[in-house]
This record gives structure tokens, C-alpha cells and sequence, in this order.
């Protein structure tokens, strides 16, 4: 901020004049006040590396900074409100200060008036996001909006860095999840849409998902003749679900349909 940058100059210029410091050795380090310290003050001054140009122990070196200097008035030209020049770190070797309120929404009224100010120059580079890539055989719902959320937001940390940002979302992403709607609805559907059950399309489709399931299970206890009262019927086989679906004529529709996909059979 300019006005740690003048205060820095006040107090160079004060020793430099005061103390005979040469000016290519006079230094004086800024940082944010410690938080165990912050009452005392936003910003720290430390001045040991001018006092080591003295004969004086920290805390008269820092008061005479603080009393003789035009540190003050540096301070006032841009905080009009109450501000605080603390010495209770001079021992240290440390003035802080610490900015009125009104200085901070003035710093924040600025800020906001510059609507490109968290943005960085652009880096000439590319980067592409993809997101959120719902399923498109199941119904959307509270994870994909986390997703969107999450995509756009790293979207436009990138696109704040300079980066020329493609968004990509594979709403269409075909495979044998989705041919499982589409051979559930062609055994079972008899022809219904979204509009004659009643239904969202997305919930239309995950449904017939459902069914596909249901039919997998039907196919193997007739295929293994398993007893109604058996309900789980892959410890009973001894096989797990992604094994003995692909046993059932169903899953070899939903098979040949996804190689006719892929082939261009419309």
C-alpha cells in the first residue's frame, strides 16, 4: 500500500538525517503484526538495522522515531481517522501501527471501484476444465450442482490468473450404462415418454435403469433356478452383480445396442 511505503520513507529519511545512516545501508523491514499482537497493530516496523547504526537501546531509538520524526503526519495524510502508533514493542525493536477503521473501508471502497483487481495479466496459456459430466442414465441431483459449483469456481480462479479457460461438460458420454435404459425400455416400455407418464427425463431414464436391474435378477433365478425366497441372489450363486449380469440375455441386448451405437447404427 502507498502508505507503508511513505511511512517506510519518513522514517528512512528521520535516521538517514538524525544519525548519519548511510543511505545504501539503511533498511527497514514491513510486516503484518504478529496475531497474538494484532490490538497493538496491523503492520510492524523493525527498525534494528537502523539502531545498530547507534549508541541507543531499542526503546529510546524507537521513541525518538515515534516523537521526532514526521511519522505522525505521514500517517494522517491518508488515515483521518484515529489511528495508533503503539510502543509497546520498542524493546524489540518494533514501532506497529495500527489503521483506523475508516482507512480500512476507504482501502475497500478503492478496491471495489477497480472491478479487475484480483485479476491477473494474461499468461498466453490454455487450460481445459471439465465438469460436472452427470450421468446421463440416472437423474440429476444435489451431487451435480456441488460439481458445477466447484467446476465454475475453479473456472474463474484460472480465468483470474490469466489463463484462457475452456469449460467442457460430456452431457452426451455414451456407454453400456446408458444402453441399459435404452433395452430395459425396448423389453418393457410399450412405447410411453416423459410426457405420457408424467415423468422428468432424466428420472424417465433412470428408472428404466432400475428396471434394467430388476430384469437381471428376474433372468438369473430363472437361469440358476433360485427359489423365490432367496434374496440375495449373488451370494447364492456365488458370483458378484457386474460378473452375472453379463449372463442374462438382457445385458446382451444392452451390449449389442451400445456396439451398434458406437458402429453408427442410428
Amino acid at each position: 500500500m502507498e502508505v507503508l511505503e511513505a511511512i517506510k520513507k519518513c522514517i528512512l529519511e528521520y535516521c538517514i538525517e538524525t544519525f548519519g545512516i548511510p543511505d545504501s545501508k539503511a533498511t527497514l523491514h514491513i510486516s503484518p503484526t504478529n496475531p497474538n499482537f494484532r490490538d497493538t497493530g496491523d503492520y510492524s516496523f523493525n527498525f534494528n538495522n537502523l539502531r545498530k547504526f547507534t549508541d541507543l537501546d531499542n526503546h529510546y531509538f524507537g521513541e525518538k522515531i515515534i516523537k521526532e520524526s514526521k511519522l505522525h503526519d505521514t500517517i494522517a495524510r491518508f488515515d483521518q481517522g484515529s489511528f495508533l502508533v503503539s510502543a509497546s514493542a520498542l524493546k524489540t525493536g518494533f514501532i506497529n501501527i495500527k489503521f483506523s477503521d475508516s482507512f480500512w473501508i476507504r482501502q475497500l471502497q478503492t478496491i471495489a471501484e477497480n472491478s479487475n483487481f484480483t485479476y491477473f495479466p494474461k499468461c498466453q496459456q490454455k487450460v481445459l476444465i471439465e465438469y460436472c459430466g452427470p450421468n446421463t442414465n440416472k437423474p440429476l441431483h444435489i451431487g451435480h450442482i456441488r460439481n458445477m459449483l466447484l467446476g465454475y469456481s475453479v473456472s474463474e480462479i484460472f480465468k483470474a490468473c490469466g489463463y484462457e479457460v475452456i469449460k467442457v461438460n460430456i452431457y452426451n458420454d455414451r456407454g453400456i450404462a446408458i444402453c441399459k435404459s435404452m433395452a430395459a425400455y425396448i423389453e418393457r416400455g410399450k412405447g410411453e415418454t416423459p410426457q405420457s407418464t408424467g415423468i422428468k427425463g432424466d428420472h424417465f431414464v433412470g428408472d428404466y435403469y432400475v428396471l434394467f436391474g430388476k430384469i437381471v435378477e428376474e433372468q438369473l433365478r430363472h437361469i440358476y433356478s433360485i427359489p423365490e425366497e432367496v434374496k440375495d441372489i449373488y451370494s447364492y450363486i456365488g458370483k458378484n452383480k457386474e460378473v452375472a449380469e453379463q449372463e442374462t440375455p438382457i445385458f446382451q441386448f444392452a451390449r449389442e445396442l451400445l456396439l451398434k451405437w458406437e458402429a453408427g447404427d442410428p
